[in-house]
C-alpha cells in the first residue's frame, strides 16, 4: 500500500497513517522534502497565504527534531 500526503507536518497528523501501516503489517517509509516556504509558495496552485505555508513549515522543521529516532523518516533538502 503506498500513501503520499503532503499535509501532515506534525507526527500527531501523521500517526494515524502509521498506526494503519503496522495494523496491515505494512512496511512504514517517511519521506520528508524540506523546500524554501516561498519556493513552496510560488508553486502551488491552491491559493494558500504565504503566512499559513510559513507556519506549515515552521511545524514541519520542528516536529522533524521531535520524531522517535526508531521513526523511519528520512529528511530531504531541496
Amino acid at each position: 500500500a503506498t500513501i503520499v500526503d503532503n499535509t501532515n507536518c506534525a507526527i500527531a497528523e501523521a500517526a494515524p497513517y502509521c498506526q494503519l501501516a503496522n495494523a496491515y503489517q505494512q512496511e512504514l517509509h517517511v519521506i520528508t522534502v524540506l523546500v524554501d516556504p516561498l519556493v513552496a509558495w510560488r508553486r502551488q496552485a491552491h491559493g494558500t497565504p504565504l503566512t499559513h505555508v510559513i507556519k506549515q513549515d515552521l511545524v514541519l522543521r520542528q516536529s522533524i527534531l521531535e520524531w522517535p529516532v526508531w521513526f523511519p523518516q528520512k529528511v530531504f533538502a531541496l
